[in-house]
C-alpha cells in the first residue's frame, strides 16, 4: 500500500488525504486475500490433477505387468511383449522397455 501511495504523489503529484490512505490499504488487503484463495485454489486443482495422474499411472503399470507375465507364460520373446505393450497401452517403445526393466524377468 506504501508504495502505490507514494507512485501516486510521486509519479502523478496527487496530494494524498487520509481517506486515500485508507481505501489503498483496504484494495491492497483485498487484492492481497484474492491473490491468495487463488493460490490455494490453484494447488488444490494441482492436487487433484497429480492424484489423477498416479491413478492412471498405476493402472497403466498394473496392465503392463499382467501383460508381461503373460506374454513370459506364453514364451513370447522381449519383442514380441514390447509390442504388446505398446498396442494395448498406447504408450512408446522407450516406456514399453522401462515398463519390461520394471517387470520383466525376476529370480526368485
Amino acid at each position: 500500500a506504501g508504495e502505490r501511495l507514494n507512485i501516486i504523489k510521486e509519479e502523478y503529484d496527487i496530494p494524498i488525504e487520509q481517506t486515500i490512505e485508507q481505501e489503498v490499504d483496504v484494495m491492497c488487503n483485498l487484492s492481497q486475500g484474492i491473490k491468495e484463495a487463488g493460490i490455494a485454489e490453484g494447488r488444490e486443482e494441482g492436487r487433484e490433477e497429480g492424484r489423477e495422474e498416479g491413478r492412471v499411472e498405476g493402472r497403466s503399470e498394473g496392465r503392463a505387468e499382467e501383460i508381461i507375465e503373460t506374454g513370459y507364460e506364453f514364451g513370447l520373446t522381449e519383442q514380441d511383449i514390447l509390442e504388446r505393450l505398446q498396442k494395448k497401452l498406447s504408450i512408446s517403445l522407450q516406456k514399453a522397455q522401462e515398463y519390461l526393466l520394471m517387470f520383466g524377468k525376476r529370480t526368485v
